[in-house]
């Protein structure tokens, strides 16, 4: 493997089957997100990132693939999701891929319980959002629909986390956050760019259904 690329995380079918029942499994989506990262790896590790955390953590892929490319020792990682099915399933996605413990699972709504523990200190700060337009009531329901239930527009969850970024990321910390087409992305970035931050769309992907990209924020230069 290339120092500049991700390793796609190992899911024994044996051992995951019961899992992918109640947890969101490794799909288009997350793939798009960790090639995003991949894409931008080379500066990542310029950044050099102390701390990192992915919202939705869910079946464990992208924050274990993260963990073994930057080094699962020097770093803090940590894994939020209020799906405790999804905590115990990226541990055993740590355990699976040889980092058994280096992961700190957190179980919240986003990233509540640690806003005050993490303020401005997230380096790098990653979350395959539920985009998907549904209706509102559907949102936030403790089952493996709250991974793609986005209410209306797709954007209930995306908004409240975007409102979050602020108070986590560090000064030169990234985000990284999947969205679609549907989800209005010049209306992302307005709102952002009023937060004090910048967005680029790294990457984008057409599916069958479906337009995935995957966005990275980063703060606006401070002007003396």
């Amino acid at each position: 493997m290339s120092e500049q690329s991700l390793e796609t995380p190992l899911f024994p079918l044996y051992l995951f089957k019961d899992d992918f029942e109640s947890v969101y499994e490794p799909s288009e989506d997350t793939f798009v997100l960790m090639d995003a990262i991949e894409k931008d790896l080379m500066i990542i590790k310029e950044m050099d990132p102390l701390i990192c955390v992915e919202v939705g953590c869910g079946s464990g892929a992208v924050i274990t693939s993260v963990a073994k490319c930057l080094d699962p020792n020097k770093r803090l990682y940590f894994g939020t999701d209020f799906n405790g099915k999804a905590l115990l399933t990226t541990q055993k996605c740590g355990i699976v891929n040889g980092i058994d413990g280096c992961i700190q699972l957190v179980g919240t709504d986003l990233t509540q319980a640690i806003e005050e523990r993490l303020k401005h200190s997230v380096d790098l700060l990653i979350f395959n959002a539920p985009y998907g337009p549904t209706d509102p009531q559907e949102v936030g329901i403790s089952d493996i629909s709250s991974a793609w239930a986005g209410g209306l527009n797709g954007r209930q969850v995306i908004d409240r986390f975007l409102r979050t970024v602020p108070k986590l990321l560090s000064h030169n910390g990234f985000c990284y956050l999947i969205v679609i087409k549907e989800n209005n992305i010049n209306e992302i970035k307005n709102i952002m760019k009023s937060l004090g931050f910048e967005m680029t769309v790294v990457l984008e992907r057409k599916t069958y259904l479906e337009i995935i990209i995957a966005l990275r924020f980063k703060r606006l230069p401070v002007i003396v």
